[in-house]
């Protein structure tokens, strides 16, 4: 009876035994499998999170509204409820764009915050460019919020 020799797709046979060769290349092909599917799995993953981005660009003089993170920085809203206090403030016009996600944005005087923003804190503002600047909240040096009263009663 001739002994059959198959080739393995990483090497040549080193058995004589018919059973081991296809068992081998049984393992072989289970592993060319295996390091695929993390790759399509990752291909997957990129094309769904790919989906819901978008290219955001700003032109140098375009007005910008500033997200400022409740949870990170007090300096944002002084109410009761973090979740009702204001997610944008601006709008602040860009001065100059640095690199290919962050802006410089023109804030007002004292903010306590750095002006060169990622453009994921940044939305366009839309309509009329004339309105004045809005000021960010009043902070302290320890950056917490300072109270602002809607109406004093008696001096």
């Amino acid at each position: 009876m001739p002994i059959s020799r198959t080739i393995c797709l990483t090497c040549e046979s080193t058995t004589q035994v018919q059973a081991v060769e296809e068992y081998l290349s049984k393992c072989t092909a289970f592993l060319k499998e295996l390091k695929r599917n993390p790759t399509l799995a990752q291909e997957r993953m990129k094309k769904q999170a790919d989906r819901g981005r978008h290219e955001v660009q700003f032109q140098v003089r375009d007005f910008v509204y500033l997200k400022l993170h409740h949870y990170r920085q007090s300096l944002v809203a002084f109410l009761k409820s973090m979740k009702l206090s204001p997610r944008f403030f601006g709008p602040f016009e860009v001065l100059q764009k640095i690199g290919q996600v962050a802006y410089l944005i023109a804030l007002p005087p004292g903010a306590q915050i750095h002006d060169v923003v990622h453009v994921s804190l940044l939305r366009k503002h839309l309509g009329d460019r004339s309105l004045a600047l809005a000021s960010l909240p009043p902070v302290s040096d320890e950056s917490t919020m300072l109270p602002m009263p809607k109406k004093i009663l008696d001096r």
